[in-house]
């Protein structure tokens, strides 16, 4: 436990969807922040603003922790699900009350909170050096590929970034409307054959087509000219972006955090040579 927990002064609400709630006493706050406890005794954290914020990122979501922007009553709610995790819990909570102090707004303020909720993210998924393995490399190669050569051909760059759903673990890569794809990058001079992982990344239950999208990638054997690094091609489709919706960076920023990929040390050719299968909707049978 904290030694000065701030939740233990709170009585708890009589009713559930209530909160009790003490204000944090900080100088420098563009909104007001408080402890809070709920109605079924869990451990809080509600930062208030005076008007409603449409322009709000979208929170992540962390394991025993419930985060959401309640715009009707202009409240941005953090609560901790799980009490083992309370001094982990108290530790974020002033990470984001100290980051907050920075901000010259109160919609500024709620970005940070939230954005200091994504570095935290990637810590407690188990964050590494940010060294990517040469596998996890090519993944994320493929994927972004298919982003920039596929996805983004036929929508916005907001959108498209939107049907990236990689970065969460989802079964599928991408989700456009009914429609899936899954990425798998393999060694172009490798047997012909590609690894499933789960049998619900080709489940097309929920979606009327599902594609595969193969990408053959090889490593280069030095600084080649034609050689291609993962920033490389994170570069590229920034500059993509900022040419025409800059305000589709913290999306993609996001997604690139949550994946790991912080550093990039390896470089690749990519042949071109790519193919779709369409997967019949009674397939797996």
């Amino acid at each position: 436990m904290p030694t000065n927990d701030p939740w233990v002064e709170i009585a708890v609400p009589n009713a559930v969807g209530n909160f009790n709630m003490n204000m944090v006493d900080v100088e420098g706050l563009k909104c007001q922040v408080f402890w809070a406890v709920s109605g079924d005794n869990r451990c809080s954290l509600l930062l208030r603003t005076e008007s409603d914020y449409s322009s709000v990122i979208e929170p992540p979501t962390l394991k025993g922790l419930d985060i959401s922007y309640d715009r009707s009553n202009r409240l941005l709610i953090y609560i901790l699900n799980d009490n083992d995790q309370r001094t982990i819990f108290w530790s974020l909570c002033n990470d984001i009350i100290d980051s907050t102090k920075q901000a010259e707004s109160e919609e500024e303020a709620l970005n940070i909170a939230i954005n200091r909720s994504w570095k935290w993210h990637f810590l407690l998924r188990g964050g590494r050096s940010g060294k990517l393995s040469i596998e996890e490399q090519k993944g994320l190669i493929g994927e972004l590929l298919v982003l920039e050569g596929v996805v983004m051909q036929g929508m916005t760059h907001s959108e498209a970034i939107s049907c990236w759903l990689g970065p969460f673990d989802s079964p599928k890569d991408f989700i456009i409307g009914d429609m899936g794809i899954e990425v798998k990058a393999r060694r172009g001079a490798a047997a012909p054959f590609i690894t499933i992982n789960s049998e619900h990344q080709l489940d097309s239950s929920d979606i009327s087509k599902l594609f595969l999208h193969v990408c053959h990638i090889n490593p280069s054997p030095g600084d080649v000219e034609n050689g291609i690094t993962l920033d490389r091609v994170v570069d590229r489709i920034f500059n993509q972006i900022m040419l025409v919706k800059p305000d589709a960076m913290n999306r993609l920023c996001r997604r690139l955090v949550m994946t790991g990929c912080m550093t990039i040390l390896i470089r690749c050719l990519l042949r071109d040579r790519m193919w779709f299968i369409w997967l019949l909707k009674s397939f797996p049978p």
